[in-house]
């Protein structure tokens, strides 16, 4: 499958690529610099997450954890944004990767989540319970969303707050991380594999 996805399968052939001749990076005139900058700008106003789908994230979280926690009442359980919705580099049309925190390790077992959601009317319900960190997929017909869910990867959580604080430092790192992902993901140059 990841194979199918990419534009050049890696057992085409040994022959390694031609050297590239170095060139001198061409400086662009202002006027060009200009319409880059204004090209720019807007895709990044194109990319930008709408109120109205940042306010269906926010209520498919609360949805999850009600769910999580009516179904295993007392666990202490907490659902957590992280990824692009949770570092602030999420588009409008963005999944919500959230990570399930709790102390109650009979959830660890993401299959159990994955039948509960199915239950409760989530569509598109896979569990891959064989990753390195097994995750639960859904989409939402209510929200319209899609979502990953994850339990007890406090490590998620923590990169996206560094990403967030990347965000918060510069004004210039949230536009350019956002065109870069866009120009990546059209290349198909963004899968992890």
């Amino acid at each position: 499958m990841t194979q199918a996805r990419r534009r050049v399968p890696y057992t085409l052939g040994p022959d390694k690529l031609e050297a590239e001749p170095l060139k001198a990076a061409k400086i662009l005139s202002a006027k060009e610099e200009f319409r880059l900058t204004s090209e720019m700008e807007k895709l990044y106003a194109e990319l930008l997450p709408t109120a109205e789908s940042e306010e269906r994230r926010e209520r498919l979280v609360g949805k999850l954890e009600k769910l999580l926690q009516d179904r295993w009442p007392g666990q202490n359980i907490k659902v957590s944004v992280f990824g692009s919705t949770g570092n602030r580099l999420g588009t409008r049309d963005s999944d919500v990767d959230v990570c399930i925190s709790t102390d109650y390790r009979d959830i660890e077992h993401v299959c159990s989540i994955a039948d509960l959601v199915a239950r409760n009317g989530m569509e598109r319900v896979v569990c891959v319970s064989s990753a390195k960190v097994p995750i639960v997929k859904i989409w939402d017909p209510e929200m319209q969303v899609a979502c990953d869910m994850n339990v007890n990867n406090p490590i998620a959580l923590e990169n996206t707050e560094l990403i967030r604080s990347y965000v918060a430092i510069d004004d210039r790192f949230r536009p350019l991380a956002m065109i870069v992902k866009y120009w990546a993901r059209r290349r198909i140059l963004n899968d992890a594999g």
